[in-house]
């Protein structure tokens, strides 16, 4: 059986972490099942731990680009072996960088999220398109 991977993207504010805890606030991919959430980036809102803890997700917190690698996910899926797995991913950084890493196994993506701010989207196409 594959663990579904979530990517969640989009530019700083953009709404990633409160669409997030939406996602698990309705049950829509985590219901009763163990949830990996990693966060590669900490946006000014966040996650309540009890709200974590109902509904069985365990949190890890990326702090540099470079800790988020394909040996460090094979670690997360040893230590915490999640039945799905969300990543909230830094808005700058390149998506073609994980769509190129090699998943631990059994890890597949199954759909990919952005999320976009509509009062400084303009602002971010003009100034940083090729993000």
């Amino acid at each position: 059986m594959q663990i579904p991977v979530y990517l969640i993207t989009g530019f700083l504010e953009s709404g990633k972490t409160s669409f997030i805890e939406q996602v698990i606030l309705e049950g829509n991919f985590v219901e009763d099942e163990k949830t990996l959430l990693i966060l590669t980036e900490e946006g000014e809102v966040e996650i309540e731990e009890e709200l974590l803890e109902q509904y069985n997700v365990d949190l890890i917190v990326v702090e540099d680009k470079s800790e988020f690698t394909v040996d460090f996910l094979k670690k997360c899926r040893r230590e915490h072996r999640p039945q799905q797995v969300i990543i909230e991913y830094n808005g700058m950084w390149p998506v073609s960088e994980f769509l190129n890493m090699q998943l631990p196994y059994r890890w597949e993506l199954f759909q990919i999220v952005s999320t976009v701010d509509a009062s400084t989207f303009q602002l971010y196409m003009n100034n940083m398109r090729s993000l």
